[in-house]
């Protein structure tokens, strides 16, 4: 029987938030009672009622709101008021309450409120809900920050907040000094080594495509038996979390976007860590270095190595990698413009080069005479020249950190003295005393550090400059092309092709001779010396 225009008829919308709201007076039982005995003394109808249990004052995240905005729009005339407990349990954000009263209003629809006294339709009505509103987000921004507060807290102390627990960690239930339930995170060793293992390959050049390729290769999958997606393998190489660090703060709740990372708040040393801080950093710099802003798409999955240092001697675009057929279906790989291709030939006239043989000239020219004994002399003697300024410069650093340290030392003695007089209590310094604690080891770490120096000195003698040699040369005859790649992006600036020439701009990188067997920690930084040119001829192979 379809409803009167003449009725009075109304929709009821309910909402808790949190389970501590549905113990209290806010349950949705509490919130429909008052609600029906409001409608009934209104002489309201009661046609639907929509509620959203456990979610927050933000439009956005309520289906129920959401779905009762899209009733009363779609019904024009059949409703006539919109009944909620209070001003709170419509919206805790101004602009929202102001954005879907006024189209409620446009439909003929007013916004009634069962446990407060506020007649919107007058003046003195108007101003009391503009106020009873001012007080709802002022409450609700306070909230939050007590959340978040109470959430870092609860992090520093080694807690986790939230119930899922990410990838290669799993919960472990435990209790505080008070009995209260808490839950911390432990590794999960079935599942850490594929995390291990996507920082490993990452920091070797691995793009995500040969990274997912890998991980499905060695049996490596994610929770639900099936092979990793690239965009997971993405976000756990940019998740500080793998470092035993929790992040809060990243999201916008209104806007799901992350917010600047000067804004994010880092918590460190909450749960044991997965892949130590350098390896992370590593991670984040190659990840950078392949950002498609900087390296074609294709290059870091393609097989061939210089494909993105590659540039036209005619026009200055870039080399794409390329590939054609022939006779019998023969496949031929090979480098063209991509200026060409894309502006046509009043732009450029075009070149087209075989890559597989231009790859093997270029190689071999880099190993013969990049790594030539007397380049490779000539950048230990830089290295040790450097070594000398650090060492030297270390030492007003060395002071700095020692006197931080004994800073830190004296309060933590200040506290344990005052717990000792009875001052304050154990409990209430607890927090303050693991702080400190946590302050000092950072400081010693740094402290120790620089009594370790990175670079160690050391006599250029003919067997040192035949091992770094042959480090070198073992890093450009890796089996694996990404790899290969990765390590020719730390000192070849670029590389310029003509028809019958390249001319290679290059230069030598640093990397540690004490070790023939550590090649990570020689990727990690480059020594820049005068850009050099170095012709390759005949490489134009028909």
């Amino acid at each position: 029987m379809p409803l009167s225009e003449q009725s009075k008829n109304a929709v009821l919308y309910l909402r808790c938030s949190s389970d501590r709201q549905a113990q209290k007076d806010l349950s949705i039982p509490s919130q429909r009672v008052a609600c029906q005995k409001y409608a009934i003394e209104q002489g309201f109808t009661i046609i639907r009622v929509f509620e959203d249990a456990g979610r927050s004052a933000r439009s956005d995240d309520r289906d129920g709101f959401l779905e009762m905005i899209e009733v009363c729009k779609a019904n024009r005339g059949m409703v006539q008021a919109v009944i909620v407990y209070d001003t709170s349990r419509f919206a805790r954000d101004r602009c929202d309450a102001s954005v879907y009263k006024r189209l409620l209003k446009n439909k003929g629809i007013r916004v009634h409120y069962a446990s407060q006294d506020i007649d919107s339709s007058s003046d003195n009505g108007f101003l009391m809900e503009g106020i009873y509103e001012l007080f709802d987000e002022h409450y609700s921004r306070a909230l939050g920050k007590v959340t978040l507060r109470g959430m870092i807290e609860n992090a520093k102390r080694g807690y986790q907040n939230g119930a899922n627990s990410p990838y290669a960690y799993r919960r472990v239930r435990v209790f505080d000094e008070k009995g209260n339930p808490k839950a911390k995170l432990e590794i999960n060793e079935a599942e850490a080594p594929a995390v291990r293992m996507m920082f490993e390959l990452s920091a070797k050049g691995f793009g995500m495509t040969l990274l997912q390729r890998e991980l499905t290769k060695l049996g490596m999958f994610n929770r639900h038996g099936k092979p990793f997606e690239r965009t997971t393998i993405a976000k756990v190489l940019q998740d500080k979390t793998y470092t035993g660090s929790t992040i809060f703060n990243r999201m916008d709740n209104k806007s799901h976007r992350l917010k600047p990372k000067e804004e994010w708040i880092v918590v460190p040393n909450t749960h044991p860590p997965i892949v130590s801080e350098e390896l992370f950093a590593s991670v984040q710099q190659a990840i950078a270095e392949r950002s498609p802003e900087l390296v074609a798409g294709r290059t870091l999955g393609c097989p061939r190595l210089f494909g993105e240092l590659l540039r036209c001697s005619k026009c200055g675009s870039k080399l794409s990698a390329d590939t054609a057929h022939g006779r019998e279906k023969k496949r031929y790989m090979y480098y063209s413009c991509r200026g060409r291709r894309i502006q046509g030939d009043s732009q450029c006239a075009g070149l087209r080069v075989d890559s597989q043989a231009l790859d093997a000239v270029l190689l071999q020219n880099i190993v013969g005479r990049i790594f030539s004994v007397n380049n490779v002399r000539r950048c230990l003697g830089q290295w040790n020249q450097i070594y000398k300024s650090e060492a030297g410069g270390s030492t007003s650093r060395k002071i700095s950190l020692q006197r931080a340290i004994e800073k830190v030392e004296r309060k933590r003695e200040n506290i344990i003295k005052a717990i000792s007089e009875g001052i304050i209590q154990p409990a209430d310094a607890k927090l303050n005393m693991e702080s400190l604690r946590q302050e000092q080891v950072t400081l010693e770490n740094d402290l120790y550090s620089l009594d370790r120096p990175a670079i160690p000195h050391f006599t250029i003698t003919d067997d040192v400059v035949n091992r770094v040699r042959e480090t070198f040369l073992n890093e450009v005859t890796d089996v694996q092309p990404p790899a290969v790649k990765g390590f020719l992006r730390k000192f070849v600036e670029k590389i310029v092709i003509s028809e019958t020439e390249a001319f290679i701009h290059y230069w030598l990188p640093k990397i540690n001779p004490s070790s023939s067997t550590d090649k990570a920690e020689g990727k990690g930084s480059i020594l820049f010396l005068r850009p050099t040119w170095l012709r390759v001829l005949g490489t134009n192979p028909k």
